[in-house]
């Protein structure tokens, strides 16, 4: 798993690649803790575009950080949702708890 954070004035993104789960899991959810305690107000978007997997634990990953953003009032969305990732969240029924934005802002 890859975890590239970029920030541009309006949002910071972090970009995944590979497979989101247990083995992975701990390293993304560390830079999303990293990302959510900066004193940013920007909106957190994670582009899932390049994540070949996702299991239970990445789930739960993905649910942590948006956990985290609520808490501080910051919108937290997902880019680039599809394959095994759309799948996973639409069975899951979490599909609807997760903002959709572009994978490049504006």
């Amino acid at each position: 798993m890859i975890a590239k954070v970029s920030e541009d004035e309006k949002r910071v993104t972090v970009s995944l690649s590979g497979d989101l789960n247990l083995a992975t899991s701990s390293e993304v959810r560390k830079v999303l803790s990293e990302v959510s305690k900066s004193d940013s107000d920007k909106e957190i978007v994670v582009d899932v575009s390049n994540v070949r997997v996702i299991d239970s634990m990445g789930l739960a990953t993905l649910i942590g950080g948006l956990k985290a953003s609520r808490d501080k009032n910051v919108k937290f969305a997902l880019a680039g949702v599809k394959g095994n990732v759309e799948e996973v969240l639409k069975i899951s029924g979490l599909d609807s708890i997760f903002d959709r934005a572009d994978a490049h802002a504006d």
